[in-house]
């Protein structure tokens, strides 16, 4: 070291002021690196939640689509069905009096679908009332899908050009053997349906679906809240709307007690659990206009 230069270091005032300075940068990272990983929690929590609402309403899409194809409507349903309806499973098929049912304070929906088989007459037949009638059709019949039981749904097919349901008496083949339900006519390449009766609605945390006189009720999407739905038989109109949850359950309420579109027939605001509030929660809503 050359004579009469000094060392030089940093004074205690210049190192506390660095300390509070990059302290300050610390919490300024830190707070942000805590935005962004609760705003991403937050943002994946709702996105699950969507996605749960749109995966029951896709699920219910196809099979309100096809409520009451080619079946009666009105007061002739439970005529048209009364062998089923009074069969050995009446007391599960006590919420189907039409086509389209809604029960349990709009938290319950019940419909009768047509689920099309592929197959299609061969030729045209006049059908009387009470009278069996054996239609050939394009194909044999799987008769894991149809059978000659009238007590169960699998007993029964309808043809979206009749208007009626079709009690199935007997299947050989390509022939079944079918009770019409009405007087009318049969045209040819009009295609068979099978008919199916679904109960749907939300309890303890899933949306659950029954497949009526065919299948116990089966969890079908986890993390729903609640479902309700609405139907407006002038317009022919079914909506439903699914009250969805994230995965993550925080300490402290973080979703408000009303959200848009969680309401009732009348547009008033439904109340959320103080359960479900623990959770970023999603509406999907969807209406449906009905065929036949």
């Amino acid at each position: 070291m050359e004579k009469g230069s000094k060392a030089k270091g940093f004074t205690l005032v210049e190192l506390l002021i660095t300390m509070v300075i990059l302290s300050i940068i610390a919490g300024a990272i830190i707070t942000l690196g805590s935005t962004y990983v609760l705003h991403f929690e937050q943002a994946d929590d709702l996105s699950m939640a969507r996605q749960r609402g749109i995966m029951v309403l896709t699920y219910l899409e196809n099979r309100v689509l096809h409520a009451g194809l080619g079946m009666p409507e009105s007061t002739d349903f439970a005529n048209n069905f009364q062998d089923l309806l009074n069969g050995t499973h009446s007391a599960e098929l006590t919420d189907f009096t039409h086509a389209v049912n809604i029960t349990s304070g709009d938290r319950v929906l019940a419909i009768a679908y047509a689920l099309p088989s592929g197959l299609y007459t061969v030729d045209s037949h006049d059908c009387e009332y009470g009278v069996d009638v054996d239609v050939e059709l394009s194909s044999n019949v799987d008769t894991t899908k149809v059978t000659n039981d009238g007590n169960k749904t699998e007993g029964w097919v309808t043809f979206p050009a009749f208007g009626r349901a079709f009690l199935v008496k007997g299947v050989v083949g390509a022939t079944v053997t079918l009770e019409p339900k009405l007087e009318a006519f049969l045209p040819a390449n009009d295609e068979m349906h099978y008919v199916r009766f679904l109960r749907a609605y939300a309890q303890g945390g899933k949306f659950y679906a029954e497949d009526v006189t065919r299948q116990a009720a089966q969890p079908v999407v986890e993390g729903i809240v609640d479902a309700v739905f609405y139907w407006d038989e002038g317009t022919r109109t079914l909506t439903a709307a699914i009250l969805a949850r994230g995965n993550t359950r925080k300490g402290v309420l973080i979703a408000p007690e009303n959200l848009p579109g969680w309401e009732d027939a009348d547009g008033n605001p439904l109340t959320i659990p103080e359960e479900a509030r623990h959770y970023h929660l999603s509406v999907t809503r969807r209406e449906w206009r009905l065929r036949n």
